[in-house]
């Protein structure tokens, strides 16, 4: 439900703001003579992902675990409780590509503490 056939209006905007800042790291690449857009598996960077998941003691065990078994690194996570059983969960995720987060993030529909991946967004990087 979460993967769409088209690109987002984020993701959009965050190749056009790559474009005008002539950045060489981001996801489409300019240049004088030519511009390379990237395809989604050669995409390597950093996620904000929101899952709305059981309020219980093992379901963030079950996720950090599954993520860290596929050497996913998790830099920050955040729980907000939503109701008696329900809580959504933010993390961000470095350095990973976009094929490697969407099969992981499959991988966590199966559990059954995760009821919903509600958001994926893409964190582009404007340092100079």
């Amino acid at each position: 439900m979460w993967e769409t056939e088209f690109p987002t209006a984020s993701a959009i905007v965050a190749d056009i703001i790559s474009i005008i800042s002539n950045k060489k790291d981001l996801a489409v690449n300019y240049d004088d003579k030519n511009i390379k857009i990237l395809s989604k598996d050669e995409i390597q960077g950093d996620y904000y992902v929101r899952l709305k998941i059981k309020n219980s003691s093992d379901a963030l065990v079950n996720i950090t675990d599954l993520l860290s078994g596929k050497n996913i690194k998790i830099s920050s996570i955040t729980e907000n409780k939503i109701n008696e059983d329900d809580t959504a969960l933010l993390f961000t995720i470095r350095d990973i590509g976009f094929s490697s987060l969407s099969f992981a993030l499959n991988e966590l529909k199966s559990l059954s503490q995760v009821y919903e991946i509600e958001n994926i967004i893409k964190i582009e990087n404007y340092e100079a």
